[in-house]
C-alpha cells in the first residue's frame, strides 16, 4: 500500500510535469491550439510520467554537471518530438536537429531550470529577469512564424489567445507548487521511482507508441532511428556516471514552498517581450527575426550533442591516464 510520505514526494515531480507540458506545449507552441480536452488529459498523463523518469535518471546516475544535463534534456527532446508531437518526422534529418535536439532539448532546460528555481524559494535576479525577457522575444518571433513553415502552413494563433494561455499556464505552475505543500524530508531515494511506479510511467509511454505505430501517427523506421540515438544516449549517460550521491536536485532535498514575487516578475517581462516579438516586422517570406531564431535552434541542435560526447570522451580518457591504464 502507498504511504502518505510516498505520496508526498510525488508533489515535486507533479510540478516539473506541468512544467514540462507549459513549456513543451505552449512556450514551444505547435498544435496547442489543435488539441481538445482529451487531448490534453492525455498530455498530463505523457508528461508526468516523463518527467518522474528523467528526475530518476538525474538522481540515480548522479547527474551533477551541464554535460549530463544536456543528455538527459535529449532524451526528452527526441522523445517528445517523436512520441507526442510527431514533428521530428516531418522533414528529416532537418527536422531531427531542430526539433529533437534543438528546440524541445531547450525547452527541457528552461523546464528544468524554473523547477529548481521555484524549488529553492529565492528571490528572482536581475539576470533571471533578463533570460525570461528574452524567452518571451523569442516566444513572440516563433509563435508568429511557426505556423508559416512549408512543412507545418497551420493558422498563425491570436495573440490574444496566445499569450494569456501562456501566461496564465506558467502561473498556474507557480499556485500549484505554492498552495501544494512540498514534503518535509525528502531525501536522495525519494527522488527515484519504486519498481510499481517504473511500471506506470513505463507503460504510459509503451501503450502511447504502440497506439501511434497502430495509428500510422509515426513512421516505425524514423521511430527505430530515435531509439537509437536514445540509446546513446543511456550508454553514455551510463558509462559516464560517478560514484558519489551528487547532483542537479541536491539543493531541493527537500524542495521549499516558491516565492511569489519573483516568477510575477519574471512572467511580466516574459509577457512584454512576447508581444513584442510578434509585433516585430513581419514582411516577406523570411523575415530577419524568424531566419535567426530557426537558424540558432538548428544549429544548436545540431552542435551539442557531438561537442558533449567528445568533451566526456576525453574526460574518461584523462581519468584512465591518471589512474595509470
Amino acid at each position: 500500500m502507498v504511504n502518505r510520505q510516498r505520496l508526498l514526494t510525488w508533489i515535486p515531480r507533479v510540478g516539473f510535469g506541468l512544467l514540462l507540458l507549459v513549456f513543451g506545449e505552449l512556450v514551444a507552441w505547435q498544435n496547442a491550439s489543435q488539441y481538445n480536452a482529451f487531448d490534453w488529459m492525455a498530455l498530463i498523463g505523457l508528461y508526468f510520467a516523463i518527467a518522474a523518469i528523467l528526475l530518476d535518471v538525474i538522481v540515480r546516475w548522479h547527474i551533477q554537471d551541464w554535460m549530463g544535463l544536456l543528455l538527459v534534456a535529449g532524451i526528452f527532446g527526441l522523445t517528445e518530438s517523436a512520441l507526442i508531437s510527431a514533428r521530428l518526422f516531418d522533414n528529416l534529418p532537418i527536422s531531427l536537429v531542430f526539433y529533437g535536439t534543438g528546440l524541445e532539448t531547450l525547452m527541457f532546460l528552461l523546464a528544468f531550470g524554473g523547477f529548481l528555481y521555484l524549488g529553492t524559494a529565492r528571490p528572482a535576479s536581475a539576470w533571471l529577469v533578463g533570460l525570461a525577457a528574452m524567452v518571451g522575444l523569442g516566444w513572440g518571433i516563433w509563435v508568429r512564424g511557426y505556423p508559416e513553415l512549408e512543412h507545418v502552413q497551420l493558422p498563425v494563433p491570436s495573440l490574444d489567445t496566445a499569450l494569456p494561455a501562456t501566461v496564465i499556464a506558467l502561473l498556474g505552475n507557480l499556485l500549484v507548487l505554492y498552495i501544494l505543500p512540498p514534503p518535509i524530508k525528502m531525501s536522495f531515494q525519494d527522488w527515484l521511482l519504486e519498481p510499481y511506479e517504473w511500471a506506470l510511467t513505463g507503460g504510459i509511454l509503451g501503450i502511447t507508441l504502440v497506439l501511434r505505430l497502430a495509428d500510422n501517427a509515426v513512421p516505425a523506421d524514423g521511430v527505430a532511428l530515435v531509439v537509437m540515438i536514445i540509446a546513446m544516449i543511456v550508454l553514455i549517460l551510463w558509462f559516464s556516471r560517478t560514484t558519489h550521491k551528487e547532483n542537479w536536485l541536491r539543493v531541493l532535498n527537500p524542495p521549499k514552498q516558491a516565492l511569489l514575487y519573483g516568477w510575477l516578475f519574471m512572467l511580466g517581462a516574459f509577457m512584454v517581450m512576447g508581444w513584442a516579438g510578434y509585433h516585430l516586422p513581419h514582411d516577406g517570406d523570411n523575415p530577419i527575426q524568424t531566419t535567426i531564431l530557426f537558424g540558432l535552434l538548428a544549429l544548436f541542435g545540431s552542435i551539442w550533442l557531438p561537442v558533449v560526447s567528445i568533451m566526456i570522451g576525453i574526460r574518461a580518457f584523462a581519468q584512465l591516464v591518471r589512474e595509470g591504464y
